[in-house]
């Protein structure tokens, strides 16, 4: 028997999501369409193309009946058109519609073709509640803002990196508000974070993000707890089945939709993802993250890696790359986060970063494949995307003892309204426009690129970031950006010259 959450004692979880669907991995002709119902059931989806005068839809039938998985699954549509949007519904045994979205296929192909401008969004750090467990105005406003912007700038795709849940915020709520989940079996676990999720993504505006748009995920430490793996103490066996459990309910509400399993997150969850003239992967930097003994630290899987060395090679010839990642790959030295750590009550944050010790060896094999790549690839515009650390931000990364500059967009967070000192805290660890993090080969000098007034680089309220792509697909002229809300309607407050 599954041991579920007493709502009682739990007024952040006493209500949630009733029905569902989410766009998964979209290719140029097939898409991954993320379902969840509140009761098991026959179920009907239908999809066609948004073009056609008199659409036809295409119809999938679907038993849905699998508790463990907390009433979700995926569903694949093949033998779609390229380039094409189409809309697409779920309704209940009978007929009545409970759910409805639509997507757009990617391009079948990219070469010299002028394609129309589009954007890749990138975002972070949901946490849309205040601390009495109700939606904060502010950011519900925010996403409102968010899906405008992605309207106007022809988003296509969005990188969700890291923090779509918060099991720990608001604290009154958290599930380790004692030291009860640690007597639970891994099911138990599973089912609690399956709650939260229900609740979290209760919110209409985070609903049709998710069903207008592929929304790519990869997992920071909020899905699991604060810092997750940063300490020894999260290898041990007492945190084994909230580890599991929690990485559980991350597949069955995020990962399932590009196609992963559970058992596929003990080798790290990662995946490709590509749209016309912009391929990409995305890191997880959590699932293998580990403080061992002797030294022995782990951030990433040998296999990861390779898997990163492969997709570099395999799409070296694609104008652009993005590397997505939940933490930036530099950002901050160490005093300022020390000093961070200490003003914001949250610990010490600075163990989470990559910039620690800890993480040295595997941030350097990192650095070291970038640099070969990038010496390979001059020409290929390439950036990393990144979120966490509750500032929006363009950067530039130098390696200069090897010649090679990343450009590296950080947008975080989308929902997550701090407190002021939160906020300065944050910006202290950008407010110097450079910094050497590294030595030898691998120091990387990363500054902050300048802005003329009004924009704002960096900016430290609630935000959303864009990759632009614009001009002839060969040789695509790409931008980075940012927008906030200005009184309940999105402004650009930092956009980048061309890269």
């Amino acid at each position: 028997m599954i041991r579920r959450p007493d709502e009682a004692t739990m007024p952040l979880l006493r209500s949630g999501i009733r029905n569902m669907l989410a766009i998964g991995h979209v290719a140029h002709d097939r898409a991954r369409i993320w379902i969840c119902v509140e009761r098991p059931g026959p179920y009907e989806l239908n999809w066609w193309p948004s073009d056609a005068n008199r659409p036809k839809s295409s119809t999938h039938l679907l038993a849905i009946d699998d508790d463990a998985t907390d009433n979700t699954t995926t569903c694949v549509l093949p033998g779609l058109r390229s380039d094409t949007e189409y809309g697409i519904e779920l309704r209940d045994s009978f007929g009545v519609r409970i759910a409805h979205g639509r997507f757009r296929t990617s391009p079948a192909s990219w070469m010299e073709k002028t394609g129309e401008p589009f954007s890749i969004a990138v975002m972070s750090c949901y946490q849309p509640f205040r601390a009495d467990g109700t939606v904060d105005p502010m950011s519900e406003r925010m996403l409102e803002c968010a899906h405008a912007a992605m309207k106007a700038n022809n988003t296509r795709l969005a990188l969700l990196l890291g923090d779509q849940l918060y099991s720990d915020a608001p604290s009154a709520d958290s599930l380790f508000a004692d030291d009860s989940i640690f007597s639970l079996e891994r099911d138990a676990v599973r089912a609690l974070y399956q709650r939260r999720y229900r609740r979290f993504w209760n919110v209409p505006a985070w609903k049709r993000i998710q069903a207008e748009w592929p929304c790519y995920p990869i997992p920071d430490d909020h899905d699991v707890i604060d810092n997750f793996g940063s300490s020894p103490d999260h290898g041990s066996r007492k945190w084994q089945h909230v580890r599991d459990g929690a990485l559980a309910a991350f597949c069955d509400y995020q990962a399932s939709r590009m196609g992963s399993e559970p058992r596929d997150m003990a080798d790290g969850y990662h995946f490709e993802f590509d749209h016309g003239p912009v391929a990409g992967f995305a890191m997880d930097l959590r699932s293998c993250r580990q403080v061992g003994t002797n030294g022995s630290n782990h951030l990433i899987s040998a296999h990861q890696l390779e898997d990163l060395e492969r997709c570099l090679e395999r799409h070296g010839d694609k104008p652009v790359f993005v590397l997505g990642m939940s933490l930036p790959l530099h950002h901050v030295p160490r005093p300022i986060s020390w000093l961070g750590g200490l003003l914001t009550s949250r610990g010490d944050d600075f163990t989470d970063r990559l910039s620690h010790p800890y993480w040295k060896h595997d941030r350097e094999r990192i650095v070291e494949t970038l640099v070969r790549h990038r010496l390979a690839r001059p020409k290929q515009r390439f950036v990393i995307v990144s979120g966490d650390i509750h500032i929006g931000a363009v950067m530039k990364l130098e390696i200069r003892s090897r010649g090679v500059v990343l450009d590296q967009l950080i947008s975080s967070p989308i929902a997550n309204h701090e407190r002021f000192l939160v906020n300065f805290a944050a910006r202290l660890s950008l407010i110097r426009h450079s910094c050497t993090i590294g030595s030898g080969d691998a120091a990387t000098i990363s500054r902050v690129v300048p802005a003329a007034k009004p924009m704002q680089n960096p900016y430290n309220g609630l935000n959303i970031g864009f990759i632009e792509v614009s001009g002839n697909w060969s040789d695509p002229e790409v931008r980075l950006s940012l927008y906030g809300d200005r009184d309940g309607s999105p402004f650009c407050v930092y956009r980048s010259e061309p890269l």
